[in-house]
């Protein structure tokens, strides 16, 4: 499903893999070329755009950074320097560590929102 849109890794994608039965994997797909964000979503804002690209990178060296993502300019005319809050503690997500599918991972997403906004509600 991720090449289905990142397309197929090119070699600088898989430069970070060491693990050889990995690289075979890799490999072993078909090549797709990746698909145009923009043209996928017509309505999107080029900076939206912009952001997506720069987060939907198979290497994460070649990702953006958490910090520059929440600081792009698609964020600068939402972004409220006032109503952030910075944890104190790590998040810890559970459920990486299990194999799931889809629709699992939509239900746990769905309640950690649910949980987030519970929360936030709570601090108001």
């Amino acid at each position: 499903m991720i090449f289905e849109v990142l397309g197929t890794p090119e070699e600088a994608d898989i430069a970070f893999v060491t693990d050889q039965k990995a690289l075979a994997y890799l490999m072993s797909f078909q090549p797709v070329q990746r698909v145009d964000l923009q043209q996928k979503y017509p309505g999107a804002d080029e900076e939206s755009i912009d952001l997506l690209n720069k987060m939907l990178q198979i290497n994460p060296y070649f990702r953006i950074s958490v910090e520059d993502a929440l600081n792009h300019p698609c964020f600068g005319k939402i972004k409220k320097l006032s109503k952030e809050i910075v944890a104190e503690n790590a998040v810890n997500i559970e459920f990486e560590d299990q194999q799931m599918d889809k629709s699992m991972l939509r239900q746990l997403f769905l309640k950690a929102c649910e949980e987030i906004q519970a929360d936030s509600d709570y601090r108001k």
